[in-house]
């Protein structure tokens, strides 16, 4: 489990694009991993929570080994 002060140093950054029909529930736009630079940019939503389960793994690796690159991918 990530600690809590692992939390306050990460960030993401969602941004929604013009394209984005809230009243349908579709959003379109990229998500910023702020303290990797990984982004997505999305046309579904459902798209979001896989990207959300990478950075959260990837988060978890490097706790576990911080000399771990695969955050960086």
């Amino acid at each position: 489990m990530l600690s809590k002060d692992h939390y306050d140093e990460e960030g993401l950054c969602p941004a929604t694009g013009s394209e984005t029909e809230v009243s349908r529930r579709q959003f379109v736009g990229r998500i910023k991993e702020v303290d990797t630079g990984r982004e997505l940019r999305f046309k579904s939503t459902d798209e979001v929570p896989a990207f959300l389960a990478k950075c959260f793994d990837n988060a978890q690796q490097q706790e576990r080994d911080p000399t771990s690159l695969c955050a960086n991918e």
